[in-house]
């Protein structure tokens, strides 16, 4: 923050020094005594042009300067540590004390403004002097040519009393009363104790004003003083409770801070501090008149603004403004400027500013262009002018060099400071120490709550049906609701279902909803019953900040929560409730209600003062729908089966780069270099962010009992060199503060509770760590990859690296980015002297480089290896999981030595092994064996003794049921090899549905899509199959076959791998990998979706033959549609180019292509979908058609090939290339189909009837116009609607 501040100190630095030059530099000389008046006032006129020119600039790079002195003044005194503040204030030193110093520079700026002040004010005072000799001596010259006339005044007439001789008026004709009537105004209105007392009531009238603050600390001082010059002592402890209570909260809060410091305290130190904080505003608001009126010129006297605060001239006895008419300052008014005729100064003219196009108007006026006056031209003129700029003997105006070179370089430079400095808008508000801001919003402590309380509500015909409900009190409601969930609970009797139109904030249109009415009972802290009808909705409000307040009202023990309101109270009902007269103010500004369900706490403030504890600390998350629909659409998109560009491609190419450029090696350990994007300079430093995060952890830990475990994992980090203590002014590279919590796993044997770091997290207007960092390209295998691989190796011994990422060393200035903050002593509190600042020597889990840093070095420390191990390592090694293949227990223990000794040259410890090989898990090291038998490996459970794996489904928990839930349900089912496809398209088949009915995110579903639902998981068991891991030989006896198949809803894949034994003593097949996608929402047609269906499966063989390194398997390809295939293998036409590039990529693969009846193909499981259940004892979907396995001569023997001259292609074409479309036409029946045994036959006799119909027909036929011999498709068209 420090760095920013001196670096904005600079420039104004520079300027002033710059302009204090120039001053200096300033030659004051007098006008030539030969000079006409109006010579010497245009002498007078340029040289205040220059002096206040001068003064406003010197004036505003002194604002600036104090400006910014009192902003780092600020921050210094609000940092929370004290070393921290020690250092900061020797960097304030060091800047503004000295010859050199900021406050010496500002004192000389201050004494320049004096001397130009003090010379500006010579200037204005010989100007008045000239303008009267020149009124003098044009009146002289008047006044030889006009006749003398008489002036009339009209005077005010003035009567003298007279005394008509009536003896009664005699006493008031000689003014004897006038001591009487003086005596008797005193008693009547200068009695001390009615002023006194008028006046105090003034004090106590004067309202609270949040916005016009200065106005009411100006209203204040007034009665003050006038109560002072009247003796009334004000040091009275009423008077400053007074005085507090008429202003706002953000200065009561400066007062308490500024009033510990200065004890005792006093009105009198109140009404100093006051002041001081009116002048400082008043200096802010000067400054930021000045700086946005930088480059406007004034033109024309304004009126004197009116002083919002002088207390040294407010009278003490005066309370009426004087309505007198004050005499307005008498000025000259200048003379236009001569080129446009405007009211700006010659040299000024923005209309003319080169010299040829100023010389030009003077010709055109017929203008002198020495004095610039008429009669005469320039060689004629007796004035003698000298340039005010380059001091040649021509008009100051008509300077080739001025109007060239300085005049547009000065408007550059006040254009430049106007935008540097002039437009920034200050926001004029007390801020806090820090604003403790989560990963998704900045989130301050000053918040507003809702009128919520904890009620108890019960069923009025069923008493004992009860239940606790947070109530949400809304006057701006004018009914009440209660949830759906609340009703069910208490089995409320409901009334029949209507249509209510409810018009919610910021939509013009009300919004129509089902819904009943119940009748509900509330019970009052009194065990009062107050009835309420109220109408049932599914979904009232988001959840809500709510303060736990008790009947015994302590605003010591409050704590705060989130949570849904159930119940609504609405206008209806509001006022039986809650009566506004009992309201009370706290301290931390909200207000406290109190209400027969007891008090409650609303209104804006400050919730930390308010609440020492936070029960559920809840980040409130923008969820962008958005985003996630447009995931959605992917399970049905078309373009998902093809490639997509990646944006990022850029990126990742820089990050590379810069990883290759800057890796080094030092002893055995790699170090690194965070891939910085150009943005860095946009991130913040987080400290106070980190302070309130570790305030919460803190808690939570301690609620847990986590605490000692968390301190002892930061410890044994400290002890092995992963983190370090900052050392003491280091500050080398970013600085940045990383917020940090706990995640725990109770399932893992090794790592219980891991400690995760959050650089995603950021204050308002700022970047975040991961915001300026490359995330880098995925450098990982393919995952569906490496668990094939898994599945093909006789042996397999897995591993993980220990602590994958912190074995990664971060280079020295790239260190300071990851501090953090913890306890020192873990048994006190937290204060500012029981933190300890820390920093990561490693790479640390949980910042968006991470994964990039750890696959980039371990790829880059494999490849360098060269060994054959290493590039099975690298191939096989998915972030920090390696699987390792042998063929017998010497090999692999042969690769266990060699695997350690490969990481442990990069300082990288390789543990946890395990293999279905028994006798080697016994032979190697106890310390490196995984103390497991049940094994996970990438997400899959694998049993080592059996050599088996579990396919498992997770249960759902029944939770509510809405569009969000049920995706994340579906979300968090792990089927990478997608064995489990018949049963998940059933699932995406009812997401795809509720997406069609729109249904919003949070809503409940209705009665029908609730019970769909029920019956698509009323039999989930968890438990599926199990399958052995190993499932194909490594030879050349190997096949793989794909089956495909397309529904209107779906089209799938599904690959098996068939193995034959020696000389074909036997055969295998199992199911190693499916695919399927749902087809798109606005439809295609049934064979469409059939070629897509073969298209995605020979990609998905394609990837399965690359992953496996596999080239000359056989590979053959089934498919139950027979339209497809003929298009395969017709090579004679030329199709549409949708068919045509897909048909082009099938062919490509030289895959074999067969057909397969409907009710053998595995795929068209997978196109319906079946059951949990049922798809557990499927043999067919498992293991493949129950054929496969045989002779290939008991395979199906029907298989396609095309002759070249069918009749039926381009009406398959047609079909394929139409969407499925429905037309209501009518039905043509002259021709009996039974007639005709042959479709060819009935095509041929059908194209000639519509000849003949088209031959005799007078009226054209529009849809017989396109018919001809050629175009059979069209007859074939017309008869297939």
């Amino acid at each position: 923050m420090s760095s920013h501040i001196i670096a904005s100190f600079q420039p104004a630095k520079e300027r002033l020094v710059s302009l204090l030059k120039e001053v200096n530099q300033l030659e004051i000389k007098f006008p030539d005594p030969n000079m006409t008046i109006e010579e010497k006032e245009d002498f007078y006129v340029i040289r205040k042009r220059v002096l206040e020119d001068k003064l406003r600039r010197i004036q505003l790079c002194v604002t600036t300067l104090e400006s910014i002195n009192d902003k780092w003044f600020t921050y210094t005194q609000q940092i929370v540590t004290m070393k921290r503040r020690e250092e900061e204030e020797e960097k304030y030193k060091t800047v503004t004390e000295g010859d050199q110093g900021i406050f010496q520079l500002l004192h000389e700026g201050k004494e320049a403004i004096i001397t130009l002040t003090m010379h500006k004010d010579e200037v204005d005072q010989n100007l008045k002097q000239l303008s009267k000799e020149l009124t003098n001596k044009q009146t002289k010259e008047e006044a030889k040519f006009t006749p003398s006339s008489n002036i009339n005044v009209n005077l005010p007439h003035l009567s003298l009393p007279t005394f008509d001789g009536d003896p009664r008026q005699w006493r008031q004709f000689w003014s004897k009363n006038y001591e009487v009537i003086r005596r008797l105004l005193n008693e009547k209105y200068g009695d001390h104790s009615i002023v006194t007392t008028l006046l105090y009531n003034e004090l106590q009238s004067i309202k609270r004003n949040e916005r016009e603050w200065i106005g009411t600390i100006e209203n204040i001082e007034r009665v003050l003083r006038q109560l002072e010059a009247l003796g009334e002592s004000l040091e009275h402890s009423n008077i400053e409770i007074l005085i507090e209570s008429k202003l706002p909260l953000w200065i009561l809060n400066k007062i308490y801070k500024h009033k510990k410091k200065d004890m005792p305290w006093s009105i009198l130190k109140l009404r100093n501090f006051l002041t001081s904080l009116v002048n400082v505003n008043e200096q802010i608001r000067n400054c930021q008149y000045s700086l946005t009126q930088l480059n406007i010129k004034s033109t024309t006297t304004k009126p004197e603004q009116k002083q919002r605060y002088n207390p040294g001239g407010t009278s003490a006895l005066s309370t009426i403004k004087d309505n007198q008419n004050t005499s307005k300052t008498t000025t000259t008014k200048r003379r236009p400027c001569v080129f446009c005729n405007q009211d700006h100064w010659d040299s000024d003219c923005v209309n003319y500013t080169t010299l040829n196009a100023r010389l030009s108007r003077l010709k055109v006026l017929k203008k002198c262009t020495i004095c610039l006056r008429d009669s005469h031209k320039g060689q004629n003129c007796n004035v003698k002018k000298q340039c005010f700029y380059c001091k040649s003997s021509h008009n100051s105006a008509l300077c080739n060099k001025r109007n060239s070179l300085s005049l547009n370089n000065t408007m550059s430079q006040r254009n430049e400071e106007h935008e540097r400095i002039g437009p920034s808008k200050r926001k004029d508000c007390s801020t806090s120490l820090y604003n403790s801001t989560l990963t998704t919003r900045s989130k301050q402590t000053k918040e507003t709550l809702l009128l919520c309380k904890e009620i108890k509500v019960f069923n009025p015909s069923q008493p004992q049906l009860q239940q606790n409900a947070l109530a949400l009190f809304d006057i701006g409601s004018q009914l009440s609701f209660i949830s759906k969930k609340l009703s069910r609970q208490l089995k409320l009797t409901e009334t029949e279902t209507q249509i209510m139109r409810i018009a919610p904030f910021g939509m013009k249109e009300p919004k129509s909803c089902p819904t009943a009415r119940i009748q509900l009972n509330v019970l009052t802290t009194e065990s009062e019953i107050i009835p309420l009808q109220a109408n049932i909705i599914d979904y009232l409000t988001n959840e809500l900040q709510v303060v736990e307040t008790s009947n015994e009202f302590q605003i010591q023990n409050l704590t705060n929560y989130w949570k849904k309101p159930d119940v609504l109270i609405g206008a209806d009902y509001f006022f039986k409730f809650i009566s506004l007269r009992e309201i009370k103010e706290l301290k931390s500004g909200h207000m406290l209600v109190q209400s027969k369900v007891g008090p409650m706490i609303v209104g804006s403030g400050d919730i930390k003062k308010l609440c020492k504890n936070e029960l559920y600390p809840k980040e409130v998350v923008y969820s962008t729908n958005a985003n996630i629909n447009s995931e959605l659409e992917n399970f049905w998109k078309l373009e998902t089966i093809g490639i997509q560009e990646s944006p990022q491609d850029d990126d990742d190419d820089q990050a590379l780069k810069h990883f290759k450029r800057t890796i080094i090696k030092q002893g055995k350990r790699y170090q690194v270099c965070w891939p910085w994007k150009d943005s860095k300079q946009k991130l913040s430093n987080n400290y106070g962010l980190c302070l309130g995060r570790l305030k919460n952890l803190i808690n939570r830990l301690q609620h847990n009992s986590n605490l000692h475990s968390y301190h002892q994992i930061l410890m044994d980090q400290l002890h092995s060199g992963i983190i370090e203590e900052v050392p003491p002014k280091d500050e080398v590279g970013v600085i940045h503060y990383l917020p940090h919590h706990e995640v725990l796993t109770p399932s893992k044997s090794t790592t219980k509770l891991r400690i995760v770091y959050d650089a995603s997290a950021h204050h308002k207007g700022f970047k975040s760590l991961n915001e300026v960092l490359y995330r880098g390209p995925v450098m990982l295998p393919d995952l569906v990859g490496v668990i094939l691989r898994f599945r093909m190796m006789k042996i397999v011994i897995t591993a993980d690296i220990e602590k994958a990422f912190l074995q990664l060393e971060l280079q020295n200035e790239e260190r300071n980015c990851t501090r953090f903050l913890w306890l020192d002593d873990i048994d006190k509190e937290l204060t500012n002297e029981n933190i300890k600042r820390y920093r990561f020597k490693r790479v640390p889990f949980g910042i968006i480089s991470s994964p990039f840093l750890l696959a980039a070095t371990l790829n880059y420390h494999l490849e360098n290896h060269g060994s054959e191990l290493a590039w099975e390592i690298r191939k096989n090694l998915y972030v920090d999981n390696v699987i390792i293949s042998a063929n017998g227990t010497e090999e692999a223990l042969y690769k266990y030595e060699r695997t350690k000794e490969i990481f442990g040259e990069a300082s990288m410890n390789i543990r946890e092994f395990l293999s279905n090989d028994e006798e080697f898990n016994e032979r190697i090291a106890e310390c490196d064996l995984s103390q497991t038998n049940q094994e996970n490996f990438l997400g899959l459970k694998w049993n080592h003794e059996r050599d088996i794996i579990r396919v498992t489904l997770k249960p759902w928990i029944g939770k509510s049921l809405t569009k969000r839930t049920i995706l994340q349900f579906i979300a968090s089912q792990y089927d990478p090899l997608g064995l489990l496809v018949p049963i998940m398209i059933k699932l995406k088949l009812f997401i795809q549905h509720l997406w069609k009915e729109n249904i919003p995110w949070d809503q409940s579903l209705n009665k029908q899509d609730e019970q769909q639902w029920i019956n698509l998981i009323k039999e989930w068991p968890t438990n599926i199959i199990e399958l052995p891991r190993f499932i194909m030989e490594t030879s050349q006896l190997t096949e793989f076959h794909i089956f495909t198949d397309a529904s209107k809803v779906a089209y799938s894949a599904a690959i098996y791998v068939l193995n034959h034994g020696y000389q074909n003593t036997y055969s295998n097949s199992f199911l190693i990998y499916a695919k399927y996608r749902i087809a798109p929402i606005k439809g295609m047609s049934i064979p469409r979706l059939e070629l897509l269906s073969v298209l995605i499966g020979v990609r998905t063989a394609q990837f399965v033959l690359k992953q496996l390194n596999l080239e000359n398997n056989q590979v053959t390809l089934w498919t139950d549609s027979k339209c497809v295939l003929y298009l395969i293998q017709n090579y004679t036409k030329l199709l549409p180019r949708f068919i045509q590039n897909r048909i082009e990529e099938i062919r490509k693969s030289n895959f074999e292509l067969n057909y397969i009846p409907s009710d053998q193909n595995p795929a068209d499981i997978a196109t319906k979908g079946v059951s949990p259940l049922k798809l557990q004892n499927c043999k067919q979907w498992w293991k493949g058609p129950r054929w496969l396995e045989l002779k290939k001569s008991e395979w199906p023997k029907c298989k396609l090939r095309y002759s070249g001259n069918d009749e039926f292609a381009e009406a398959i074409a047609l079909n394929l290339t139409k969407m499925t479309q429905t037309f209501k036409r009518n039905i043509i029946e002259f021709i009996d189909v039974c007639r005709f045994s042959s479709w060819t036959k009935l095509v041929r006799v059908t194209v000639w009837t519509f000849r003949f119909i088209k031959q005799t027909c007078k009226k054209k036929l529009v849809w017989l116009e396109p018919l001809s011999v050629k175009k059979k498709y069209m007859t074939i068209k017309l008869i297939t609607i």
